[in-house]
């Protein structure tokens, strides 16, 4: 059984930067499932089928991490020797996004009441959706150049998305309650 690359961009024969072919790591991802699939090791020994267990683990956790426009981004950091765990003092998001977000969550706890809620959803998702990609066109700035000298932007900018995502999370429950009515 062959050897597993430590990095999950040469896993997947990626170039090492936030910006990637979702196309391509979906293909790779397949191509590297059907080849070492634990399945295919079942009547090798037990140390075999145990490595391929771990390779499928761990193939699935870096199509996992790539796959998500965060995770990707706190990857790249890590990769790039930054700290991005939740200890000591967490970058601050300006207050002007922090409002933003208040206004779309009160806009989110209207959305029931309005005289057409499935069109009021409809406006609210291509604000996240839109909010959401000048936030990774800027981390693919950050991102794609080199290492970045000072990791707390691009830290805020995923502080940022993660916001986001949690209120498009939200967004797709209420969503998904409208379309049962």
């Amino acid at each position: 059984m062959q050897s597993i690359a430590d990095n999950y961009f040469a896993l997947f024969g990626l170039p090492v930067e936030y910006r990637i072919s979702r196309e391509l790591l979906g293909l790779r991802y397949r191509e590297l499932q059907h080849r070492l699939h634990p399945d295919r090791f079942a009547a090798t020994g037990d140390l075999q089928r145990r490595l391929a267990v771990q390779q499928a683990a761990y193939i699935n956790q870096a199509y996992q991490v790539l796959g998500d426009p965060i995770a990707r981004a706190k990857y790249l950091l890590e990769l790039h020797g930054a700290d991005t765990s939740a200890e000591g003092e967490a970058p601050k998001v300006d207050n002007a996004f922090l409002l933003e977000q208040m206004e779309l969550r009160e806009s989110l706890g209207e959305v029931r009441q309005a005289p057409d809620p499935h069109w009021a959803m409809a406006r609210l998702m291509e604000r996240i959706q839109a909010d959401t990609k000048d936030l990774v066109r800027e981390l693919e700035q950050h991102l794609d150049q080199s290492a970045p000298r000072d990791p707390v932007p691009v830290l805020v900018l995923i502080d940022k998305m993660q916001y986001l995502d949690k209120l498009r999370q939200q967004a797709e429950r209420i969503e998904a309650e409208l379309d049962h009515f």
